[in-house]
C-alpha cells in the first residue's frame, strides 16, 4: 500500500520554523484488532546539538515535491484495515526532559488519519 505526501499549498518547506518540528507519517495494516505491520516515516531535519549544532539530516519537502512512503507485509486470507495517520511535532520527548517541561507539555497533535477495509481472498 502506497500513501503520498505533498506540499502541495505552502510556498516554503514543510515542515518550517523550528529545527526541532517534524511530521511522522505512521502506516498499519491490521487484523482482528492486531496490529499485523506497521512502519513510520519521519519528515524533517535531524540536528546533533552538542557539543557543537550540526545538521545531520533534511527531508523537508520542498515546495509543489511529492513523497510516496509504503507498507507491505505478506499476508492470509481475511479482512484488514489499512490505516494512515499523520503528526505534527513541535518537540521530542528527550527536549521536553531535558527542558522540565512537564508531562503534559503537548509534543504533537495528529492532522491526519485515514483508514480502509480490504479483503484477501
Amino acid at each position: 500500500f502506497k500513501t503520498v505526501a505533498t506540499n502541495k499549498f505552502a510556498g516554503h518547506k514543510v515542515p518550517t520554523g523550528d529545527p526541532e518540528r517534524f511530521i511522522i507519517i505512521k502506516l498499519s495494516i491490521i487484523n482482528n484488532n492486531s496490529v499485523v505491520k506497521v512502519d513510520s516515516f519521519r519528515i524533517g531535519e535531524h540536528w546533533e546539538w552538542y557539543p557543537v549544532a550540526k545538521k545531520i539530516n533534511d527531508n523537508n519537502l520542498n515546495p509543489g515535491e511529492s513523497r510516496s512512503y509504503q507498507i507491505s507485509a505478506k499476508l492470509s486470507q481475511g479482512n484488514y484495515i489499512y490505516t494512515m495517520q499523520a503528526f505534527k511535532y513541535r518537540t521530542t520527548e528527550e527536549m521536553v526532559a531535558y527542558n522540565k517541561l512537564g508531562d503534559s507539555y503537548p509534543t504533537h497533535i495528529e492532522f491526519a488519519n485515514r483508514s480502509f477495509e480490504f479483503e484477501v481472498k
